[in-house]
């Protein structure tokens, strides 16, 4: 998979002000998913998963953004949240086009051993947020193609439903900075532990 590999370095520590940086779980049936922002004000992205006892699967999906008027997205906050059965999520940035999206369309089982690079979002944690500071976001380019990672695992004796959901909110002021990623840990962006997936 041709994954873009380009690590920002614009990111302060004080920017990654995260929920659930103690440690991650395996997803929570008790509280609701996430809603989609509405459209005007962001991005949801979601990956569901029928398992069966026992069962572990890691699901990919392609997907090409929003041309936004030919200006892309800045992207200036991303939340998650997970149910049970859903244990790690993940977004990268890709050089793909949008005639690869057509050719593999949907959700497909995939390898995370063929998966290179740092992604532009992770977190094994039920669910958590960022922020980045104020005049700071993710850019993304007109139809700019993202692969949406989702690990899924029943460790139960029953059949479940399991579904991991990413809100990406875009920008309410003027942006002067542009960074290419962000990640969910506790560390800043650049360092050897974020590089690695964060906490």
């Amino acid at each position: 998979m041709k994954i873009l590999t380009t690590m920002s370095t614009l990111l302060l520590a004080a920017a990654l002000a995260l929920s659930g940086c103690a440690g991650g779980d395996e997803g929570t049936s008790e509280q609701a998913l996430l809603e989609a922002p509405p459209g005007d004000q962001g991005l949801g992205l979601s990956l569901h998963a029928s398992l069966s006892p026992a069962e572990s699967v890691t699901y990919c999906h392609y997907v090409a953004l929003p041309e936004n008027g030919g200006a892309g997205l800045d992207v200036a906050m991303a939340e998650h949240r997970f149910s049970e059965g859903s244990t790690e999520i993940r977004l990268y940035r890709t050089d793909l086009g949008i005639d690869d999206v057509w050719a593999q369309p949907g959700r497909f089982a995939c390898d995370e051993a063929e998966l290179e690079g740092a992604p532009s979002y992770a977190s094994a944690d039920s669910d958590g947020s960022l922020d980045l500071p104020q005049g700071v976001a993710l850019h993304f380019e007109p139809r700019e193609v993202v692969l949406l990672v989702v690990r899924f695992s029943n460790s139960s004796d029953a059949a479940i439903d399991a579904e991991a959901r990413l809100n990406l909110w875009f920008a309410t002021e003027p942006v002067s900075e542009r960074a290419e990623t962000f990640l969910p840990g506790c560390e800043p962006a650049g360092t050897a532990r974020a590089d690695a997936g964060g906490c």
